[in-house]
């Protein structure tokens, strides 16, 4: 359960960002939109398939950010994926945006909404998504703050999504082979579900060009057969959350968890990696940057434990989440966070091309 003295901070956090979002809504749709008269409002998402978003009850969104806080598109307990990407619902949000109108308040900052020229007919319909968030369990083994498990997990009504609805939809994923992208993400800890690892094998056997990322906080390979069994499921990108270098700074965001398994985990994959004469997964080390966890000498240390244990990547990323804990210092820099590189994986790792780029030599 989140301890109590975090309810109020949640609640707050929460309805200020929901009423932030209609507001600017508001404001993009009747006034930005008349002072930008030669532009028009276009999604990457619902049209060109950059994301779509399953969460653990089979509810279907179209962006991996929205977490069911909007109507469901659909659920693919009733429909496939195909079905549902070219169904009434995506057409809906299709529809609103041909009249230059965004549907959602998600879209007022989502990272698929942009600006085309007016005049710039909007891309045909992608014959199928090109990346597919997938959230096969809620169960997580943390309570961050700020992070409300119950009203979560009473949201979704399953907790898991059963074995052979995944496979039915990694097999969807194999017969178009039009997808980039897999990525075993959401509100729960991927790797508490133990099938993660066969999903991820199974379509690697059958579909060895598509990408497959996942997240975790890393301590379920603080157990090393844990971390052996994902080097050989055969996925490519890891990003593990670990958002502090001492207990007190971890502890704060990260309640429940314990640093020392953390990093171990971290350098559980590493090793198993090297022992497998692996180069997969990348290993992408997060660490969130709160004004609690901002300070010069935690980076430093960060940096110089990422070298030691000679990950891939380091990306330093401010949060507007919890806006108490927001860091002014970072939040105004004209770069989004920062990414140190190590040992560089093959394919360039910048979400939303905004962070800058620092090249480190091991």
């Amino acid at each position: 359960m989140i301890k109590e003295k975090h309810f109020i901070s949640y609640r707050v956090n929460f309805y200020l960002r929901h009423y932030i979002r209609k507001i600017l809504r508001f404001l993009l749709n009747i006034i930005y939109i008349k002072i930008r008269f030669n532009k028009r409002f276009h999604c990457k998402c619902i049209f060109e398939g950059y994301d779509i978003m399953i969460l653990c009850d089979g509810s279907v969104f179209c962006v991996c950010g929205d977490f069911g806080m909007e109507k469901p598109l659909g659920n693919i307990y009733r429909n496939s994926i195909t079905e549902i990407w070219k169904g009434t619902e995506f057409e809906r949000l299709r529809a609103a945006f041909r009249k230059n109108k965004l549907p959602l308040d998600y879209c007022s900052h989502c990272i698929g909404a942009a600006l085309i020229p007016k005049n710039a007919p909007l891309p045909q319909t992608a014959d199928f998504p090109e990346v597919v968030h997938l959230e096969t369990t809620v169960q997580c083994n943390l309570e961050c703050s700020f992070c409300h498990r119950d009203v979560i997990e009473s949201q979704r009504g399953s907790k898991i999504l059963p074995p052979k609805i995944v496979f039915q939809l990694i097999d969807e994923i194999i017969a178009h082979r039009c997808s980039k992208f897999l990525l075993l993400v959401g509100y729960g800890e991927p790797f508490l579900d133990k099938n993660s690892y066969e999903y991820c094998k199974y379509l690697k056997q059958h579909f060895p060009e598509i990408i497959i990322g996942s997240s975790s906080n890393a301590i379920p390979f603080s157990h090393y057969e844990n971390a052996r069994k994902l080097v050989e499921s055969g996925i490519d990108a890891l990003v593990l959350s670990i958002d502090g270098v001492d207990d007190k700074t971890y502890l704060r965001y990260q309640v429940g968890g314990d640093l020392e398994k953390a990093l171990q985990g971290m350098k559980n994959i590493i090793q198993a990696r090297r022992e497998t004469g692996s180069f997969a997964p990348n290993i992408i080390w997060q660490y969130l940057l709160f004004n609690w966890s901002d300070k010069q000498p935690m980076i430093d240390k960060a940096i110089a434990l990422a070298k030691e244990y000679q990950v891939d990547i380091l990306h330093f990323l401010p949060t507007f989440s919890p806006i108490s804990g927001i860091s002014w210092k970072y939040i105004f820099k004209p770069y989004w966070g920062m990414i140190y590189r190590f040992c560089g994986p093959e394919r360039e790792y910048n979400p939303h091309n905004r962070a800058l780029i620092v090249e480190m030599k091991q």
